[in-house]
């Protein structure tokens, strides 16, 4: 379980729309259909679709000032600037959450976030390998227009995502866990971040940002909502086109370590030919062709060094047998480890464990 904070603002109906339709394009940058949206459910408000529950979001603010004195809240006189507070629950690929259990996640991180009476609405989207719902939350409370408060909330959302995995059986990803002390250092482990950033990441996040605050000081406000619309959805496409860079170049680091297996390299670069004539082509690549090629390229490597190891360990043995008639006290492949190792643990990866079947073939 990821949770992540995203950037809020002041408008409900732009965020919910566009988070209840596909995500927009150049050539159609406010897509009518929904394809990526598994469901939409709303919390503290009546039953209604996601276009009706901004504006009632939207009310619920406007209405924060009528909101307290009914309450007898004394009011500071200031306007909130960002009612608005978005966040997302992430699932690992290989989970499959029910629609109830997305729901009552979200619920509970709500209240966990102090916002368990808030108005919101939870959207889930289908459009990443992983299972993963939006949330979307007005910070003003609908009881007596006070405006929740988001001090630490990065910290305070990873802290329950920990508590959800250890209550689920499994803690499968440390984002914002790696504070416990408790943790042994092996189980510490960061999800990729902002600080996970190569520099050249970093120059493009810093330029884009850049043209952004040129344009909006020079926009003034008289595009509307069209240029904020323009700027979420080019973060979106860095995003996601840095993503897949990294991916992309992930697949070909593991293409680059297969030059350790005699034929292994042309068997990879056959398998891509196959399945994607274009593989050479970085721009239109498809990671997940190459990805399922390597799969089955390291699948034959592995059942190769499994029978190279087994047919050295018989020969260990019958040589043990007939030379000393006693099974061998030690395994070739300890000996070996330790050789080329230096140590008794275990292989590493797969260029350890075939430098160590080699030396004990020798």
């Amino acid at each position: 379980m990821i949770g992540r904070i995203h950037a809020g603002g002041g408008n409900f109906g732009g965020l919910i729309a566009y988070l209840t339709h596909d995500a927009g394009t150049e050539a159609d940058p406010r897509p009518d259909t929904d394809e990526r949206v598994g469901f939409t459910e709303v919390e503290n408000l009546v039953p209604c679709s996601g276009k009706v529950a901004a504006r009632l979001m939207a009310a619920t603010v406007r209405d924060a000032d009528a909101l307290k004195q009914l309450a007898g809240v004394r009011s500071s006189g200031r306007r909130l600037r960002k009612p608005v507070y978005h966040f997302s629950l992430s699932w690992a690929p290989d989970e499959k959450p029910t629609q109830a259990e997305m729901l009552i996640a979200a619920q509970g991180s709500l209240r966990f976030l102090g916002m368990g009476d808030r108005q919101a609405v939870v959207i889930e989207h289908r459009d990443r390998p992983h299972p993963h719902v939006h949330v979307v939350v007005n910070r003003v409370s609908p009881e007596d227009g006070r405006a929740a408060s988001t001090s630490h909330d990065a910290r305070t959302l990873s802290a329950w995502a920990r508590q959800w995995e250890l209550e689920h059986g499994e803690l499968r990803c440390g984002r914002g866990t790696d504070r416990d002390p408790s943790d042994p250092p092996a189980e510490r482990r960061r999800c990729p971040g902002r600080r996970d950033r190569s520099p050249a990441e970093r120059r493009q996040w810093t330029e884009l940002y850049r043209r952004h605050r040129a344009e909006q000081a020079a926009d003034g406000g008289s595009e509307g909502q069209e240029l904020p619309r323009r700027h979420a959805l080019e973060r979106v496409t860095l995003a996601r086109k840095l993503e897949r860079d990294r991916e992309l170049d992930a697949a070909l680091r593991r293409f680059k370590d297969l030059a350790s297996f005699p034929g292994a390299q042309d068997a990879a670069r056959e398998l891509f030919d196959q399945r994607h004539p274009d593989w050479e082509e970085r721009d239109t690549v498809s990671v997940e062709v190459i990805d399922g090629a390597l799969n089955d390229i390291e699948a034959q490597v592995d059942k190769s060094l499994d029978e190279q190891e087994a047919d050295l360990q018989d020969r260990n043995r019958f040589w043990e047998l007939a030379l000393h008639g006693r099974p061998p006290a030690e395994s070739l492949m300890a000996r070996a480890g330790a050789e080329v190792l230096g140590t008794d643990r275990e292989p590493a990866n797969r260029q350890e464990r075939a430098q160590v079947l080699n030396a004990a073939d020798r």
